[in-house]
């Protein structure tokens, strides 16, 4: 059915020859699991049928995870994705090894993509994991999958909001190997935050704090996938780039977030000093409020302001 919509919408868009191979192959894509003949499709309708399969069944691993030792080409978790329905050409499960010192490239490649779309999963709409290292409790992650998956489907730039997850993704790796701990507990008990001192040891992962981690400019889609599992397939120069910014968060840290300090500790003289050292001061600005009779009054609240730097041709004061 969905072959004959696919048709029916685009017909006088695309060449007709075209639109018959893509709808031929959908109207196959299930045939290797149902043991039908596909040697007789066009080798031009194999291509596609090969697509289709792979981008659907990645989807299927929103709904069912995918075991400890994926991509392996048997079913050994009871209810996790089979790596066999990934359709891959015949030799390479074959060549597939589950001793790490014997991989090929290719399995490597594609292992470690494949549990980096595992672990996207897990903070895009399925809060469970079944491999030994779960994502979420890694990095501390709230259990609220359901929450960010109808606000990912909901927004009307997808793809938008996917790079920002897979980016943000990095920038917890990135973090984790400078020694800064990320969590999105709402009472910052995973990341170590002293409320009463205003110390936090850790980051948070919707925080202003993980945003000001770095990405090298020139990370590919699928290294960014590969990352967390196997940073050795990076290219040299995207290795470098991301040991400098590990090197980066280890000498200078994560600077503090302003909009999280409150009225008592901006009046602290210990908090006032470090602010002064980043090029920030403390003044009190009035601000206008409505009380519940509807008259308009004013508080003075505490603001950090950046300091105004001089030139550096403007003349020094006398």
């Amino acid at each position: 059915m969905s072959a004959y919509y696919f048709k029916r919408d685009l017909t006088g868009h695309y060449p007709e020859q075209l639109l018959n191979d893509i709808a031929l192959a959908m109207a196959n894509k299930e045939n290797d699991v149902d043991g039908d003949d596909e040697q007789k499709l066009p080798d031009s309708v194999r291509w596609y049928l090969r697509i289709l399969r792979f981008a659907d069944r990645m989807d299927i691993i929103r709904d069912l995870g995918v075991g400890a030792d994926f991509p392996e080409v048997t079913e050994t978790e009871p209810g996790s994705f089979d790596a066999r329905r990934l359709d891959l050409p015949p030799q390479l499960p074959c060549d597939f090894n589950s001793g790490s010192d014997h991989k090929t490239e290719f399995q490597r490649h594609l292992e470690a993509a494949m549990h980096g779309a595992a672990d996207l999963v897990q903070v895009t709409g399925r809060p469970e994991d079944q491999r030994k290292n779960n994502y979420t409790q890694v990095y501390g992650l709230s259990a609220n999958g359901q929450e960010i998956s109808e606000n990912f489907e909901r927004t009307s730039e997808p793809l938008r909001r996917m790079n920002q997850f897979i980016d943000d993704k990095v920038r917890r790796k990135i973090a984790q190997k400078a020694g800064i701990m990320v969590c999105s507990d709402p009472n910052h008990q995973t990341c170590r935050a002293d409320q009463s001192e205003g110390i936090t040891y850790g980051i948070h992962n919707n925080w202003y704090d993980l945003r000001q981690v770095k990405i090298p400019t020139g990370m590919t889609l699928l290294e960014k996938m590969q990352y967390e599992h196997d940073p050795s397939l990076l290219r040299p120069a995207t290795q470098q780039a991301l040991k400098h910014e590990v090197q980066q968060l280890k000498n200078e840290g994560i600077q503090m977030n302003l909009g999280t300090l409150t009225q008592k500790t901006l009046a602290t003289e210990a908090a006032q000093k470090v602010l002064k050292q980043r090029g920030i001061t403390v003044v009190g600005e009035k601000r206008p409020y409505f009380t519940n009779d509807g008259d308009s009054k004013s508080w003075e609240m505490l603001i950090p302001k950046k300091i105004a730097r001089p030139e550096k041709n403007s003349p020094e004061p006398e």
